[in-house]
């Protein structure tokens, strides 16, 4: 046991094992199985390879941004006529009378 290092097996019959089947093997004697979470440090590839994904969804989050902008735009704009004829509507129902605007020379 002084020799073992860590990734190597324990048990010479799990040297000529797929992994799979260790795995399988473990999980039979083993009293339970728990996955838990731990860190692992990236290498510069794989910090390239995040960034690289990360510029592509900015990218495509901004175009969806504006898209999504415009078409709030054009709605507000179909609505602001007929809601402030409602207002005013509401106004001469609520108050029993119009105002009127009238020119006089």
């Amino acid at each position: 046991m002084a020799n073992f290092k860590i990734g190597q097996h324990y048990d010479q019959s799990l040297r000529t094992m797929q992994p799979s089947e260790i795995k399988d093997n473990l999980e039979a004697i083993a009293y339970g199985v728990q996955e838990k979470s731990y860190t692992k440090n990236l290498t510069e590839d794989e910090i390239v390879e995040l960034k690289d994904e990360y510029s592509k969804i900015a990218i495509h989050l901004s175009e969806i941004e504006a898209k999504k902008k415009e078409i709030l735009e054009k709605i507000k704009a179909q609505v602001k006529e007929p809601k402030q004829r409602a207002t005013m509507l509401l106004e001469s129902i609520k108050f029993k009378s119009e105002q009127n605007t009238d020119s006089y020379i």
